[in-house]
């Protein structure tokens, strides 16, 4: 054979093992990418809720010592202990534009029965104020104040908001409970 097709033969053989093989520059490539979502707490958030007389597990706890009536009783009769215009949550508006709408709000009220009424009412920094009037069963006595008996009540709370821009649908539960004497 001639040495130039030798050497063809030879630029051939390399030139297919240079196309066959990696240049070694990249291989493969992998990245690791991560995200943090993370919520606003209900004071913080677009419509914000407070909880004004509730701890810090949205429990609101009624005592007979701070009853507004009620606890009295005549020959094992007894008034229950009542708990008037308790604040339950407050609905404020946290948007930039200050334009938030409550569209639709509803409270359910399930477990013992506490609930004598609740009442939505506009605030004077607020859209709205959810207050409820509770009542505590009392373990009847022949004739004086009567010990408050224990019970447990949970409103649901729904609503609806809108400014426009966006529009936001919440849920949260507060629990009230009647602390036995």
């Amino acid at each position: 054979m001639k040495t130039i097709t030798k050497l063809g033969l030879g630029l051939l053989v390399v030139g297919a093992a240079v196309l066959v093989t990696s240049s070694g520059a990249f291989d493969s490539l992998s990245a690791d990418r991560g995200i943090g979502v993370e919520t606003a707490p209900d004071a913080d958030a677009y419509v914000g809720l407070e909880y004004p007389e509730a701890d810090q597990a949205r429990t609101i706890r009624l005592e007979s010592s701070t009853a507004d009536s009620g606890g009295f009783c005549v020959l094992y009769s007894c008034d229950p202990y009542r708990y008037d215009d308790v604040d339950v949550v407050v609905i404020t508006d946290q948007t930039a534009s200050g334009n938030l709408v409550v569209e639709d709000l509803t409270v359910v009220s399930t477990g013992d029965d506490v609930t004598a009424a609740i009442n939505e009412e506009y605030g004077e920094n607020s859209l709205r104020v959810v207050r409820g009037d509770f009542e505590c069963q009392v373990d009847p006595v022949f004739l004086g104040y009567g010990t408050q008996q224990a019970a447990t009540a949970t409103l649901t709370i729904s609503l609806e908001a809108s400014d426009g821009s966006f529009s936001t649908t919440l849920e949260r539960e507060v629990t009230v409970e009647c602390v036995p004497d």
